[in-house]
């Protein structure tokens, strides 16, 4: 208990030093794209800003006492800093559309953009809106993989396999007063296929009619105030009116922050507020639309939007994925040798996500590539010994790449995943 209670504890004060390297890295460089001025410029300060707000966040998290005022303050002055910048930006892009593209700002404005200047009352968010370019690449990427593509997971699958069943008689459904969104938020850790069997499942309902929107997270959370506010309300909008649609948005622990949490910032608020308007808006308009999230971090979603979907948690893959996967990617390329399975390999590899295996499978090309040369000089030679069998992939090579590839560390975000579990779990029985 002692050396595990030492253990988290240095590794905590080492993510606190990094986080508050980072955070000084991030003002330095927002310091420095300041003084440009130019457009491109100023969005990358207020990305620096929001960065730092959220790392001013963490830290006052894992700190007390003075340490704790410390980091508030900072936070306090960041984000003041943002929105200023935020505001600034906003109307300069306005001034521009007045102008006819006129980059000329005027005095006054520019002053405004400066660090410690009184924050003027913010615009309306009304006055800006998504560039349709933009709106036009949610939907420019449809999936074209299905379910026979997903390793494993047949238990999933064939949940899945029922929804698509249910929402496909919308007819049915609408005689009956069945309620015609449907939420699915798939959680889990990293590179276990949140977003891999997402855009399967999404495949497979675009068979049955639907349209399809997507939207990373990330994206939303690094617009400026307004911005991302706006970002949430169209993207609602657009699939309503693109009825019966899919509405994917990864990593959407960063666009509906659980507002529950201490020190959340006022930005990420009100992105909160808006989403959960938006996912409201979908129940009243009687549409049919699927909404479909993911993430690496539930606890960090809000509980009022975790209350209105389906749960879904994807563990790490298991033996049988992990030597799907091995298959998949050696299975056209090269033959085993005998009495070294597909099998052996996922046996090696416990607690290895997908990103793992993925990285491994490239490790294990490259020294196969090596060895095959050696053996056959001729390039022509190398690529029909493979093709033949007349090279076959060992456990040694196998053996060797695995001593060279170090897995990520995952104990972390496990235990942060199965203690929500068990919290969530606990707070339904009572």
């Amino acid at each position: 208990m002692g050396v595990s209670y030492k253990s988290d504890m240095s590794r905590m004060q080492s993510d606190m030093r990094r986080m508050a390297n980072e955070y000084r890295s991030q003002i330095i460089q927002a310091n420095m794209l300041h003084e440009k001025g130019d457009n491109a410029s100023i969005r990358k300060e207020a990305e620096c800003c929001k960065r730092a707000v959220e790392l001013t966040e963490k830290l006052a998290n894992l700190s007390v006492g003075k340490e704790y005022e410390y980091w508030m303050e900072r936070q306090e002055e960041v984000s003041k800093r943002f929105n200023e910048i935020s505001e600034y930006a906003l109307r300069r892009a306005r001034q521009m559309n007045d102008n006819g593209g006129s980059t000329a700002a005027a005095p006054q404005d520019k002053q405004a953009e400066g660090a410690g200047t009184k924050t003027q009352k913010p615009q309306k968010r009304g006055g800006y809106e998504i560039p349709q370019e933009v709106i036009d690449k949610w939907s420019a990427d449809p999936p074209q993989k299905g379910f026979e593509e997903v390793a494993g997971m047949e238990e999933l699958i064939e949940k899945l396999r029922g929804c698509i069943r249910n929402v496909a008689s919308t007819e049915l459904n609408q005689y009956l007063g069945i309620d015609m969104v449907s939420s699915f938020f798939f959680y889990g850790p990293p590179g276990c296929g949140k977003t891999f069997i997402s855009r399967a499942f999404i495949c497979e309902l675009m068979k049955e009619g639907y349209n399809y929107l997507s939207l990373s997270g990330g994206d939303i959370h690094n617009a400026l105030v307004g911005e991302s506010e706006k970002y949430v309300e169209r993207a609602f909008a657009e699939a309503k009116a693109k009825a019966p649609c899919i509405l994917f948005i990864d990593e959407i622990d960063s666009v509906c922050r659980n507002r529950s949490m201490p020190n959340i910032p006022s930005h990420a608020m009100s992105t909160t507020t808006a989403f959960l308007t938006g996912y409201n808006s979908l129940g009243d308009s009687k549409k049919p639309v699927i909404f479909i999230g993911a993430t690496n971090y539930p606890n960090l979603v809000d509980n009022a939007m975790l209350d209105r979907v389906e749960l879904i948690k994807l563990p790490l893959p298991d033996v049988k994925v992990r030597a799907k996967t091995f298959e998949m990617f050696f299975n056209q390329i090269i033959q085993n040798e005998p009495g070294f399975t597909y099998e052996n390999m996922a046996e090696e590899t416990y607690n290895y996500n997908q990103r793992d295996i993925k990285r491994l499978c490239i490790q294990i090309r490259d020294l196969v590539k090596k060895d095959v040369q050696s053996i056959y000089p001729d390039e022509h030679e190398s690529v029909e010994a493979l093709k033949s069998g007349s090279y076959t992939l060992s456990k040694e090579i196998f053996e060797k790449a695995l001593k060279l590839y170090v897995p990520s560390r995952k104990d972390d975000i496990i235990r942060t995943l199965d203690e929500w579990d068990k919290d969530r779990e606990r707070r339904s029985e009572e």
